[in-house]
């Protein structure tokens, strides 16, 4: 396929357009004056199985700019994409007290596959996450707006762990730090600089997690408010188990028993029993970790049945259709249908 064939290319799920018009009516811009100028027809935006290309993004935020008289508002948009809702906090609160790097990665990885207009890359360097944005297509006038939609999508969950946090663009913005900081308070905005990307103190002093880990972790379980404050003051180390979903977390299509024993030093047989002594298993944790990204992939993108096995590690789509019938009771395809009628 040619480079100019792939921008045409269904890619984007129709319903962030729902969603970006949402936000537009509220700032009393219509979904007629805004499709005007681009080549989307308005029935496409409710068909729960359509698809936006790049090309059609990019006219969509074109048009967008031109329209909106605030240049925060792709970073307030990035703010309200709400993707608490799709589970994504109550899944990386599962993680051990205080182990922020594993929450931001999945954050992280979350992103890159319901969003795959920009990838994201995610080091650690002296106690701070820093969350660099790398264009995966050229995206030409809608850079700047996407990576605010991006950092502010990245924002908006990070906060709940973080505070101090720090938003670097490499572009320039008309207006004050001041003007910015009311997007998101306690948060620095710095333009001009030589990357695109938000960081965040990982430290205690700078972290709320353990109170936000209590309270993510039994919603997560569907505890009642009464139930959360009883277990508020509940203290748990971090089990074997935790540790185990840390790795997997980390390569979810090729962790293997063996391979996570050797990360933690343990032997596979001493590992198996840990875990058994902890009321579960490996291949329990693992399937738990897969389904959770097999959910995202079904319901976020438009990868093919038999790329998204290959992607979380299974041999052929058959193998993931049987799992992922065993975790939710549905054939992946079905689950995909459900959501796009959901939407």
């Amino acid at each position: 396929m040619s480079q100019s064939l792939r921008y045409d290319v269904p890619l984007i799920s129709a319903r962030y357009l729902k969603r970006f018009l949402v936000f537009l009516k509220q700032r009393e811009i219509s979904a007629e004056a805004l499709l005007a100028e681009t080549r989307i027809e308005p029935v496409q935006i409710q068909n729960p199985d359509s698809y936006l290309s790049v090309n059609q993004v990019i006219e969509i935020l074109k048009q967008a700019e031109w329209m909106l008289s605030d240049e925060r508002a792709g970073f307030l948009f990035g703010q309200k994409l709400d993707l608490i809702s799709h589970g994504l906090f109550g899944f990386v609160l599962l993680q051990p007290r205080n182990n922020y790097r594993d929450l931001v990665a999945c954050v992280v990885e979350h992103l890159r596959v319901a969003l795959p207009l920009i990838d994201m890359k995610c080091e650690f360097s002296g106690g701070e996450a820093l969350v660099s944005l790398h264009p995966s297509w050229e995206l030409r006038e809608a850079y700047p707006f996407l990576c605010k939609v991006y950092l502010g999508s990245t924002h908006t969950i990070a906060s709940q762990i973080c505070h101090n946090i720090r938003c670097e663009f490499n572009f320039p913005s008309s207006l004050s730090a001041e003007e910015w900081s009311q997007c998101a308070p306690g948060t620095q905005f710095l333009f001009d600089q030589p990357h695109c990307r938000i960081i965040l103190p990982l430290k205690a002093s700078s972290c709320s997690g353990e109170g936000v880990v209590q309270e993510g972790l039994a919603i997560s379980r569907g505890k009642t408010s009464n139930e959360r404050s009883a277990d508020a003051d509940e203290k748990e180390a971090p089990t074997v188990a935790y540790r185990v979903k840390e790795h997997i977390l980390q390569l979810p299509g090729k962790a293997s028993l063996e391979l996570v024993a050797g990360k933690m030093s343990l032997s596979p047989r001493y590992l198996r029993q840990q875990l058994a002594d902890e009321g579960t298993s490996f291949r329990e944790i693992h399937g738990e970790v897969r389904c959770h990204f097999a959910r995202i992939y079904l319901a976020e993108t438009p990868v093919p049945l038999d790329e998204i096995a290959r992607k979380l590690g299974f041999s052929d789509q058959a193998s993931f259709t049987r799992a992922f019938r065993s975790w939710t009771g549905m054939t992946p395809g079905d689950y995909r249908r459900q959501e796009r009628l959901s939407a």
